[in-house]
Order: C-alpha cells, then structure tokens, then sequence
C-alpha cells in the first residue's frame, strides 16, 4: 500500500502584512491578510495558517521575525505590503542588507543604513516566483488581476522585512507587494491562490513542478514572464534597480507631512 502519510500532517503558513501607519488608516497589505477565513483556508488547503500584524519600525521587524520564525516554524512565509507605484500584484525576487536610508514611523533608520540580520549584501527567494506569476496571469482568479515579477523590493520596511526573512530560509520565503486600487477581497483570494499553488506541490508531490529560481534567460523569454522595477514603467527580463531614496521618501509623504502613498511598504 502506498505511503501517503505526509500528506495528511498540515503545512504551516505564516502570512504577515504591515499596520496603518502616516496618514494611511487603512494598510491595504494588512486589511487583505485579516480578510482570510482562517478555518476555511485551513481545511481547503490541508495547513495551519497564521496571521501576523507587523508594525511600521526598523526594530519591530529585527524583533519580532526571528521570534515567529522560531515559535511558528512556517513551510511557507508570504509577507505583503502595499505600494502606491504599482496597478497590479507584484512578486519580489530578492532583497538587500543595506541602503535603508528611509525613517521608519518613528523617523528611525537601522544602525549603518544595514538590516542587522546576518546575511549576504543580496538574497534571492528560491521560490519559482516567475512560475507562479505565469500561472497566476494564465487564469486570474478574479478579473482583470495580475501579477508581475520585482527585483526591486524599495530599499524601505517591504525589502528590510524581506531580507530579515530571507536570511531565515529562503526556500520558503516569499514578499508581495500589493496596489492600492485593488480591493480587500481581490487581495485576500489572490493571497489564498498562492497558498493553494503551494499546498498541491505539498499534497501531490508527485505533481511536483521544479521551484528553481534561477531559469535561464531563454527559458523566461519563451514563457513572456516580465521583471519590473516598480519605480519604472520600463520593463525587462532582469530590470535593475538602483536605490532612489530620495524619491521614495517624497512619494510617501507631501510638504506637510501627509501620505501620499508608499511606494515600498
């Protein structure tokens, strides 16, 4: 008789999105995490899900991370955060250890501009994200959603929370930025069709599709998957992204101090 045991122990999902912060009563990142029916996911997907609020600070993200990493021991951790500078979902590839030259909500910066978890100056996600946003543009769960593919992630909370992850297990970490137009329901399914494209490689591991990253250029250019830098509406296999502080910093916030939408968070 076959052995199909593992299917049956439940994954566990970490989802986490950011608190209202500036001026934005409600973060859209964080609004589309709560709006998961938790029980219902939970049995449709064969996992343990849980939801985390993470708060807009340099040092809630060095604190609290590692802490759920270890307490939680997720097979999967999807942050989300929103952006003001994108129309559709957007995937991150990778993030950065330095060059976080932004305040925080207490107009804070970490020490040197670095994140302070132990890590390379760059990683990268091995999550196939450029499979995922194939599959997700072939059949779009609601509409006119779409995903796109980022090796920026903006050099503020989004990439440092990102990179805090990354350096726990990136095999198993992913970052979605999300738009502000899009409502709470269309970012809430589009978060449980990520998880659902996981839970069939965990339940059928027979089915499994590779999950390698690093495909080859051809590769990406027959699939028409498209990398873009959310700064830019230029477009490429392997868009650049060059820090934009500055920016960054004018797009969050007007002359007097109030949001006008993030760009990284």
């Amino acid at each position: 008789m076959e052995d199909t045991s593992f299917s049956m122990i439940p994954k566990k999902v970490l989802l986490t999105g950011f608190a209202p912060f500036a001026g934005l009563a409600n973060n859209p990142s964080w609004d589309g995490v709560d709006a998961i029916t938790k029980e219902e996911v939970e049995m449709k997907h064969n996992i343990v899900l849980a939801k985390e609020q993470i708060q807009v600070l340099y040092t809630h993200v060095d604190e609290s991370v590692p802490k759920l990493w270890e307490e939680f021991q997720p097979d999967l951790t999807i942050h989300v955060g929103v952006s003001h500078q994108t129309d559709c979902l957007v995937l991150e590839t990778q993030a950065k250890k330095s060059g976080y030259k932004v305040g925080d909500v207490k107009n804070k910066c970490p020490p040197g501009n670095q994140c302070i978890a132990n890590g390379p100056e760059q990683i990268e996600t091995r999550l196939n994200v450029h499979e995922l946003c194939q599959e997700f543009n072939t059949e779009p769960p609601m509409g006119d959603l779409q995903i796109k593919v980022s090796d920026c992630a903006g050099n503020y909370l989004c990439e440092y929370l990102y990179y805090t992850s990354l350096c726990q297990d990136p095999s198993k970490t992913l970052f979605i930025h999300v738009p502000m137009k899009y409502t709470t329901d269309q970012i809430a399914r589009a978060l449980v069709i990520t998880i659902a494209d996981h839970s069939k490689d965990w339940n059928y591991p027979e089915a499994k599709r590779p999950r390698d990253i690093h495909s080859d250029e051809a590769t990406l250019a027959k699939r028409n998957v498209l990398v873009q830098d959310p700064f830019s509406a230029a477009t490429s296999p392997r868009a650049s992204c060059q820090p934009k502080h500055m920016r960054l910093h004018e797009l969050m916030f007007d002359k007097t101090g109030q949001f006008n939408g993030d760009s990284a968070l």
